[in-house]
């Protein structure tokens, strides 16, 4: 089953595993509550033991510099995306009301941030954006180049398999494939 939807969770690279682990299960608790369609139905054993319900769909993870997630941050401000931040003081709280304190103390761009969740369509969290038709080549063919894009998440994932490169944030994607010249 494909979605429409991605939930991407990018943390810091120099996070210890446990922080890791907090910062993402903080991270996501959030996103039910305000995008309510992210929720699954309610699970249940052969033996009617009943569960809570998931996400319905999976979550993507993944790590990178500091200056990563600023820009990563930046992005999702101006796509006006679903998010949820974690900053490093909140590491230092020890309870809900002291960690909104503690990010309302900030300006957003002095934001020390650990991890960040979004949620929103495929195409604006993509890493590398879907090529774009345009035009019309001779014979009939049709020529498939993205317009130039830059991605939301340029960031290393962690666990699953390999990705490949993906450009750096603010970097255009411009190549052509499918073009004979230019």
């Amino acid at each position: 089953m494909g979605f429409d939807t991605k939930i991407a969770v990018l943390l810091r690279d120099d996070l210890e595993s446990w922080q890791r682990l907090n910062v993402t299960a903080f991270l996501v608790s959030g996103l039910g509550t305000v995008s309510p369609e992210v929720i699954g139905e309610p699970y249940a054993d052969a033996d009617d033991t009943e569960y809570l319900p998931m996400f319905r769909q999976p979550v993507l993870v993944f790590e990178g510099t500091k200056e990563t997630l600023t820009a990563a941050h930046g992005r999702t401000l101006s796509r006006s995306l679903p998010r949820a931040v974690f900053t490093s003081d909140l590491f230092s709280t020890g309870n809900d009301r002291d960690n909104r304190a503690a990010v309302r103390s900030v300006g957003t761009d002095q934001l020390d941030l650990v991890g960040m969740a979004i949620y929103g369509p495929r195409h604006l969290l993509a890493a590398n954006p879907p090529p774009s038709r345009v035009g019309r080549q001779r014979r009939g063919r049709r020529r498939h180049c993205p317009r130039p894009r830059t991605a939301l998440i340029s960031a290393r994932r962690i666990g699953g398999r390999r990705l490949e490169r993906r450009p750096p944030i603010g970097e255009a994607v411009t190549e052509c494939r499918g073009s004979r010249g230019p």
